[in-house]
C-alpha cells in the first residue's frame, strides 16, 4: 500500500489523457473510456469554470467556447472530455471550452470523511509507503505503464519508521486509479487541479 502526499501529479495524468487531443491521436491510457469505469467507485472529478476567486476561473476559453460546471468522472465513469473545437470534430462530439486546458477541477471521494487527516490516512496504511517526493522517471500515455523514483517514509503499525529514498515506485496507471482506497480531506492544489492525498492499495516498490 502507498500513501501519497502529491496527489496532484495522479490527477494531473488523469487529466491528460481524458484530454481531447490525447483522445484523437490514441495516444491515452483512456483511449475511448467514455463511459467506461476508470477509477474507484467512490471517486468523482468535476469541473468549475466558475468557482469564486479559482485559480482557474473564467467563462471562455481561447476560441470563445464558454465552459460549464460539469461532472467529467462519477462514480469512477467517464462522462466526458476535455474538448477544444478541434478535438471535438474530430471525435464527433461538442466543444467543452477547454482550448485552453481544464478550468478547476477537483478530485473527490464519497468515502472521504472529516477525520481523514494525514494521521488517519497514515494509520489507514498501517504498512507501507508514504511517497512524499517524485525525482524523476516515465509514464508512457499508451500503456499506462508508470516508473519513477521516489522518496518519503516506511510506515510500520500505522506510525512512521524510518525515510527512505533512491527507490523505485511502479505499476499500471490504470491498476492505480482504479485500485484508489482513500482520498483525504488535506488539500493540495497544481493551478487547475485539487484534490487530497491519495491512498493506494497496491504498487511495487523496488530500492533501498
Amino acid at each position: 500500500r502507498d500513501l501519497h502526499s502529491f496527489p496532484t501529479r495522479r490527477s494531473s495524468d488523469l487529466v491528460g489523457a481524458l484530454m481531447g487531443t490525447a483522445q484523437y491521436q490514441k495516444s491515452s491510457f483512456l483511449a475511448d473510456s467514455l463511459g467506461q469505469q476508470v477509477l474507484a467507485s467512490h471517486l468523482d472529478l468535476t469541473e468549475d469554470p466558475f468557482e469564486p476567486f479559482g485559480l482557474a476561473s473564467g467563462s471562455y476559453d481561447g476560441e470563445g467556447v464558454a465552459g460549464c460546471k460539469r461532472s467529467v468522472v462519477a462514480a469512477g465513469v467517464v462522462e466526458g472530455y476535455f474538448l477544444s473545437s478541434l478535438a471535438a470534430r474530430k471525435l464527433g462530439m461538442r466543444a467543452t471550452g477547454n482550448s485552453n486546458g481544464c478550468w478547476n477541477v477537483t478530485l473527490t471521494s464519497r468515502n472521504t470523511e472529516n477525520t481523514d487527516d494525514q494521521e488517519a490516512l497514515l494509520r489507514r496504511l498501517d504498512r507501507g509507503l508514504w511517497v512524499t517526493e517524485v525525482i524523476g522517471g516515465r509514464l508512457d500515455p499508451v500503456t499506462g505503464t508508470y516508473s519513477k523514483a521516489a522518496a518519503g517514509f516506511w510506515v510500520e503499525n500505522g506510525a512512521v519508521v524510518y525515510p527512505v529514498q533512491d527507490i523505485t515506485i511502479a505499476g499500471n496507471i490504470k491498476d492505480m486509479l482504479l485500485g484508489i482506497d482513500r482520498v483525504g480531506h488535506d488539500i493540495h492544489r497544481d493551478y487547475a487541479i485539487r484534490t487530497g492525498s491519495i491512498l493506494i492499495d497496491a504498487m511495487q516498490i523496488a530500492g533501498r
